[in-house]
């Protein structure tokens, strides 16, 4: 099959998806092209063997400089084009704005098949929008759409009136999120903790490092690593220089290092005000990382709240705290947890399992 993705090149975990499904599509022996407007940030000269990529061209005028480019006429034109020159056979797009009304514009030039994931913002941030009737009707005319999530899936159905999308979880590479790589963990440190996430104000950073500063000095041998950066980064720098926490909290800004990461962490924090799937908590559960989350959207459908890590409510600090110092008292525990929720991702969230779904699914379209 000729398969096209769309995403977006940009750290997160709709673009994250789309890079991935792309190259595991392309190691399966799939002829692959991922159109994005710029060089993917998960795209390496390690991966960029199994794909072809398909920068979409902006347009060289000073007024697209100033207005912005038109993203859905472009992205549009380079579907119909790859259609026309490379016989691809499907696309997948990844977040429905723009993507979705880029696809049915190809399609008004060319009958190809079209897939539609929910990744989660374009439908609880921007599905009650002006523009949402627009959207909608883009996405009735997508051949099948999906979401990460339970949880998301309803929503979207609830959102645009649309049939319920498939939910086909998001996988995670249990070959490169594992728990055997060599530790960065600093030796005078017992319990790492972690959040990385892109520091939009729904992943609630500054709550993880509030929480942290009601404890950590309590446990002089942790320490609270900061990974990402993005519109909060700010508030959150501010907070920490202000309370005094710079001997605690480190800011380690982008990093593709991730998995070693979270394999050298004890504990990942994440307060978001709300999640669809949880792709980072997922990729730390394979890294043997334990989990302290909000219970919100989709979180519950990967961690199973005593099981593999706490979910607490979102507006209950002293039962997040209270389960914060649970983690750092109980080592057996906190092992209990780490060891659990690898053996979760590994039951359900693989690489095989979740490519064989969409694979199902491209084929039942054509």
């Amino acid at each position: 099959m000729k398969l096209g993705i769309l995403g977006f090149p940009t750290v997160g975990g709709s673009g994250m998806m789309a890079s991935r499904i792309a190259i595991e599509f392309g190691k399966k022996g799939y002829d692959v092209t991922l159109f994005s407007y710029n060089e993917p940030f998960y795209i390496t000269k390690r991966n960029r063997k199994y794909i072809n990529l398909e920068v979409i061209q902006p347009i060289d005028y000073s007024l697209f400089n100033l207005s912005g480019q038109p993203i859905e006429l472009l992205t549009a034109s380079s579907i119909v084009k790859a259609f026309k020159e490379n016989k691809i056979e499907l696309v997948h797009a990844h977040y429905a704005i723009p993507f979705a009304t880029s696809l049915f514009l190809a399609k008004q030039m060319q009958p190809i098949p079209t897939v539609l994931t929910f990744h989660g913002s374009d439908v609880h941030l921007f599905g009650n929008q002006w523009y949402s009737p627009l959207v909608r009707k883009a996405l009735l005319s997508m051949d099948a759409t999906t979401a990460v999530s339970n949880f998301l899936s309803k929503l979207a159905l609830k959102t645009y009136r649309i049939p319920p999308p498939q939910t086909i979880y998001n996988f995670i590479d249990t070959n490169l999120f594992h728990s055997n790589y060599p530790s960065i963990k600093p030796e005078h440190i017992e319990t790492l903790l972690v959040h990385a996430s892109n520091f939009r104000p729904i992943k609630n950073v500054l709550k993880a490092v509030q929480d942290y500063d009601k404890v950590c000095r309590e446990y002089p041998d942790t320490e609270l690593w900061l990974i990402g950066h993005g519109p909060t980064c700010a508030s959150v720098k501010e907070y920490v220089q202000k309370n005094g926490l710079e001997k605690h909290v480190k800011f380690l800004g982008l990093r593709r290092d991730i998995p070693q990461l979270f394999s050298s962490s004890d504990i990942l924090l994440s307060p978001s005000i709300m999640e669809s799937f949880g792709l980072t908590i997922a990729e730390a559960m394979s890294s043997e990382t334990a989990i302290w989350a909000s219970n919100v959207g989709g979180i519950p459908e990967v961690v199973k709240h005593g099981e593999n890590g706490f979910l607490f409510p979102l507006d209950d600090q002293q039962t997040s705290i209270s389960y914060l110092r649970t983690l750092l008292d109980d080592k057996l525990l906190l092992r209990k947890f780490k060891k659990q929720g690898r053996r979760r991702i590994e039951e359900y969230f693989t690489v095989e399992k979740i490519i064989q779904q969409y694979e199902t699914l491209y084929y039942s379209l054509l």
